[in-house]
Formats: structure tokens, C-alpha cells, sequence
């Protein structure tokens, strides 16, 4: 597997597995990248291009790789419901997350030794002078998302009449 960032990656690598087999006669090899559901740079070159030139360098003299998932319907009906059940299943909790994810080391805080903000960073609630916006300010914001919205509806009222995308008209 391609190894990318600070993080120890699974071993046994790849490129390492590959000339091990081939130096014990392994001549066919199937590949099953169960970490991909679709086809993607990692699959369609790494995999069929170097991985299969390393092999094939080493004697493995038929290399197959099982296709990805990609839009098969038993795929993406399974998604589906997986995400339907998902929907009715109450959330969880950063701590429950953590927990059924075997995340450690976490330093989790309960929520009523500190202080937390659920307004972001000025938004309704903030207080403090870093928080507060004068009025023109904030006129001036009206004005920019009402102009904002004014001209989202015009390009859209403008491809409904002519039947084009409105960016025709700017000649793009």
C-alpha cells in the first residue's frame, strides 16, 4: 500500500511481498485491494502498472487484480442502507466514537470543568469586544448577501428563459 504521511503504515509492503513470492516460484498472483471501493490512481497504476512490472521483474508471470466495486448495485444498494440505518440510529458522542473506534490517548475533557463556545467565531451569543461587529458592519453584509442572492436568482431566472447556462453569456 502507498505509504504517505507521518503514520507507520500495515506491513507487510507491497513492494517488499512481491520479489518474496516470486523467489518462492509463485508464478499467479490475484490482487484484492479490499482497502478501494472504485478504480482510482492507486488501482489503475500503482497497482496494474508498477506493481504488476515488480512482480512480473521477480517471475510472477500472471498477475490479476479484482476489479473495485465502483457502481456495481449490490454495492451501492448496501451503501444505501447503510446509510438509512445510520440516519435512524441516534448519534454518538466524540466519547462513544472514540471508544468504538479504539482511539487512545485522547485527553477528553468533560464538558463541565471547560468553557465551550457553540457560536464560532462571531456568531449569535459571542461576546467580548474581539466579538462585537458595529452596525454598518453589519448593514454592509446585509447588502452583500441580498446583492449576493439577487444575482443567483437573476443567472437562474436568465437560463430558464433562454434555455442556456448563464455562464454563455459571459463566454465561457
Amino acid at each position: 500500500q502507498s505509504r504517505v504521511g507521518p503514520i507507520e503504515w500495515l506491513r507487510p509492503y507491497t513492494d517488499d511481498v512481491l520479489p518474496d513470492l516470486g523467489s518462492k516460484g509463485v508464478r499467479n498472483l490475484v490482487v484484492v485491494p479490499v482497502s478501494f471501493v472504485s478504480e482510482h490512481i492507486e488501482t489503475l497504476e500503482e497497482i496494474d502498472m508498477e506493481y504488476r512490472e515488480l512482480a512480473e521483474e521477480n517471475g510472477v508471470s500472471n498477475w490479476r487484480r479484482c476489479p473495485a466495486l465502483n457502481t456495481d448495485p449490490a454495492f451501492i444498494e448496501d451503501m444505501a442502507d447503510i446509510v438509512y440505518e445510520a440516519l435512524l440510529e441516534p448519534a454518538q458522542t466524540v466519547t462513544e466514537a472514540c471508544v468504538a473506534n479504539n482511539v487512545g490517548n485522547i485527553d477528553l475533557v468533560p464538558l463541565d470543568t471547560t468553557e465551550v463556545s457553540t457560536t464560532g467565531i462571531g456568531g449569535v451569543g459571542a461576546d467580548g469586544a474581539l466579538f462585537q461587529v458595529s452596525e454598518s458592519l453589519k448593514q454592509g453584509e446585509r447588502v452583500t448577501a441580498r446583492t449576493a442572492i439577487a444575482a443567483v436568482l437573476l443567472a437562474i431566472f436568465i437560463e430558464f428563459i433562454s434555455g442556456q447556462p448563464f455562464t454563455n453569456f459571459l463566454g465561457l
